[in-house]
């Protein structure tokens, strides 16, 4: 009990260094490629061998300490037994006690002692537990960005979208979004442009409601999103990103992630319609193919494709296109292309695009600009009006121009 604050302290500085090194660790593997892509190397080997000096310092002098405790307290148990046996030894000599009764005091000690001994070996794994769920205790403490209402609503959606005086910013001080109004109708593709920071991606980030608006109403088919029961409302939405995300996994178990209970028959209709059938053929093991963190072992437009694959099994009424083909190449720019507008057929589509191919069919295009929509209609329409949409078209072909021309 005397030692136990220095037992906490020292043991809980040992778990938070073990983290560190560990964290280190996680991000130098993470990141390898942009690692030794800079040749930083050498860099991060001396800031892991710097982290783990410390903890070693730590562990070293906290292993010391335990080296002088331990015995320090073996050997006042070890006192007590031999008080036992003194005293007691003196009293069978003087007659005043038997041997057998000695004897049961000697046990009845060594059983005492034999509790006290494990626990004195508790405070260790007790400051290693405490570490612990201090840890865990921050992340569960943690309060959601998005919480249903008491009596949330099962909706069945059906693609309506519409913002009413919305505004909304990641910071209170700072709006990304300042009064938006915009309806997107049930079944109407709608293409976002605009420059890097006008709010594009906190559109979508509100319309999957990672957020909430901060002023207004984001309403989908009439009903306020805050109502509608979240979980309900995200297995009803397919999204495809341009980081495409797969699990470390088999590519089976990566297109029935948006459906578990899919069929194998399912899965490959979903893979055919997306362009992905063929090339998923060709791999060693087919739809058992593991492809490893972060889908490693596939290109790009493979990923992609996978995760179009993905969403069209979910075969949700809004569909969500993040800069599917922005990171892609012109040779498989065609076959997502195709997958895209297979994935969208009869779906209200919300794609975010810097490829004019992407967005030239679209129903609606908007112009974001300073979080507010400058323009708004086809694309033949923004092109006939002077303005930011065709000031965006020309930068755009001068940069597709000189890409098809290296």
């Amino acid at each position: 009990y005397a030692f136990r604050k220095n037992i906490h302290r020292r043991f809980h500085l040992q778990f938070k260094k073990s983290d560190e090194v560990n964290s280190s660790l996680q991000d130098v593997i993470s990141g390898m490629r942009v690692v030794k892509s800079y040749g930083k190397e050498e860099n991060e080997r001396d800031k892991f061998n710097m982290l783990t000096d410390e903890f070693c310092r730590v562990q070293t002098k906290n292993e010391v300490f335990w080296a002088v405790f331990m015995p320090m307290v073996s050997l006042l148990m070890g006192a007590g037994v031999f008080l036992v046996i003194y005293f007691g030894g003196l009293d069978v000599l003087g007659g005043r006690m038997t041997t057998g009764e000695l004897l049961q005091f000697v046990t009845y000690t060594q059983l005492l002692y034999m509790y006290l001994n494990w626990m004195t070996n508790m405070p260790r794994e007790l400051m290693n537990l405490i570490s612990s769920m201090e840890r865990i205790n921050d992340v569960l403490t943690q309060e959601p960005f998005i919480e249903d209402v008491q009596k949330p609503i099962h909706l069945d959606v059906e693609g309506e979208i519409r913002f009413e005086h919305a505004s909304f910013g990641y910071k209170s001080y700072q709006p990304v979004l300042e009064d938006l109004n915009l309806t997107i109708k049930k079944g109407e593709m709608i293409g976002i442009v605009g420059a890097s920071g006008t709010g594009k991606s906190t559109i979508i980030n509100l319309i999957m409601r990672l957020y909430e608006v901060d002023d207004g109403k984001l309403l989908v088919d009439g009903h306020n999103i805050k109502e509608i029961q979240s979980d309900y409302f995200h297995s009803q939405i397919g999204v495809v990103l341009q980081e495409t995300f797969l699990f470390s996994g088999t590519i089976l178990e990566n297109i029935r992630f948006a459906r578990p209970d899919a069929s194998l028959e399912e899965v490959i209709m979903a893979a055919k319609t997306a362009n992905a059938h063929e090339f998923i053929s060709q791999t060693p093991d087919g739809y058992n193919t593991y492809v490893g963190e972060k889908g490693h072992s596939l290109s790009g437009g493979e990923r992609q494709r996978i995760a179009i694959a993905r969403a069209i099994l979910k075969n949700a009424p809004i569909v969500i296109l993040d800069e599917a083909t922005a990171s892609i190449d012109p040779e498989n720019e065609h076959l997502i292309q195709e997958a895209i507008s297979a994935l969208t057929h009869g779906k209200t589509i919300i794609t975010i695009a810097h490829r004019l191919a992407t967005i030239e069919n679209a129903d609606q295009i908007l112009v974001i600009d300073g979080g507010t929509v400058v323009q708004k209609g086809t694309h033949k329409e923004l092109l006939a009006q002077r303005g930011t949409y065709q000031e965006f078209i020309k930068i755009r072909e001068q940069a597709e121009g000189w890409r098809i021309q290296q």
